[in-house]
């Protein structure tokens, strides 16, 4: 016991930053969504959801399925990081690529306002650089939080600013989303450089035959299911554009964003918790009890969420986003229970 009791100041320490990461992210979405709904309106806002939810649809692409590996492959091989990071980082670029090709076939063919619409493009030229965040399975497993999320907060902070002074200046939700762009190429830019100063190396592609073919091996089915998640999550927007309007869309995004701000609490609480589990892997009861620990709180969470929504997101949708929107109330109110199964 006394052995273990430095190792679990690490990981609690460690989950500390990652939680803190979160949950600041956490208020500073939705006050961000907030100037941005009240500045575009229910249009200009549809049309930004649309947007950003068919750029969304392809971002499993870009990941390739790899990036759910990284930390276990990692934790395997502890002496093997500079090719493990190099190898998912080329899988993701060919995913990114991949991705590209598809919206650029989307835009060219069924796009029917090409000329408003371009950003879509540069939306995705820009998830290149997001590649570069594999770099954060590596501050995960080396219990480095503290080296990687002040340089993210500081992406995060920045890019709000932006986003929020341009809503408000512009009213334009094209010109919004070119700053979703610039997000992109700072935040994969911050991973870059936290990850130079951490560990004295630079991350670049690299073609490693051995941790090609492992990633390869096990990735398909994480691609399927990250496919299948983001369908789920951001083919309903798509589709009250193309059948009912931006303005139905507009209304709906909103209940749905009010609704999904949360999902980043499971992803974090899971990362932070995911190498200490790994570590207690060949203890079977151990291993079980944090598991099943992790997942009650989860639901906890989740159920506590949802009925909070059910009963106080009539006035909070009016409170934060003012009259226009009271239509997003009844979404909100069926849309929030899908979080119990997301978490």
């Amino acid at each position: 016991v006394p052995r273990e009791e430095p190792f679990l100041r690490r990981v609690a320490a460690n989950g500390g930053w990652w939680l803190a990461e979160r949950f600041a992210l956490l208020g500073l979405t939705l006050v961000t969504s907030v100037v941005i709904v009240r500045a575009l309106g229910p249009t200009h806002y549809g049309e930004l959801s649309y947007v950003l939810a068919l750029v969304g649809l392809l971002a499993p692409l870009a990941q390739f399925g790899v990036s759910g590996l990284v930390a276990r492959a990692l934790l395997e091989k502890p002496g093997d990081d500079a090719a493990v990071l190099r190898a998912a980082l080329l899988l993701r670029l060919a995913g990114c690529a991949v991705a590209f090709g598809i919206g650029l076939a989307w835009w060219a063919v069924f796009e029917t306002r090409p000329a408003q619409r371009w950003v879509v493009l540069v939306l995705l030229a820009a998830q290149f650089a997001t590649s570069l965040q594999v770099a954060e399975f590596w501050f995960q497993v080396q219990f480095k939080a503290a080296a990687l999320v002040p340089w993210r907060t500081g992406v995060a902070v920045l890019a709000a600013l932006l986003k929020m002074a341009v809503a408000v200046t512009t009213h334009d939700p094209i010109h919004v989303a070119g700053v979703f762009a610039i997000e992109y190429l700072l935040s994969g830019g911050a991973s870059l450089l936290a990850l130079r100063r951490a560990s004295g190396a630079w991350l670049q592609p690299a073609r490693s035959p051995e941790w090609v073919r492992w990633f390869a091996a096990r990735s398909p089915w994480l691609l399927a299911s990250g496919i299948a998640e983001v369908i789920y999550l951001r083919i309903d927007i798509v589709l009250l554009e193309r059948l009912r309007g931006v303005e139905e869309a507009g209304i709906y995004a909103v209940a749905a964003r009010l609704s999904e701000v949360w999902y980043m609490v499971p992803v974090a609480l899971m990362g932070a918790v995911f190498p200490a589990l790994w570590s207690r892997r060949s203890d079977g009861p151990a291993y079980q009890r944090g598991l099943q620990g992790s997942l009650d709180a989860l639901f906890a969470v989740a159920l506590a969420l949802a009925v909070f929504l059910q009963f106080a997101g009539r006035p909070l949708v009016h409170l934060l986003f003012g009259t226009a929107f009271s239509a997003s109330t009844p979404v909100l109110q069926i849309h929030v229970w899908a979080g119990i199964f997301i978490f």
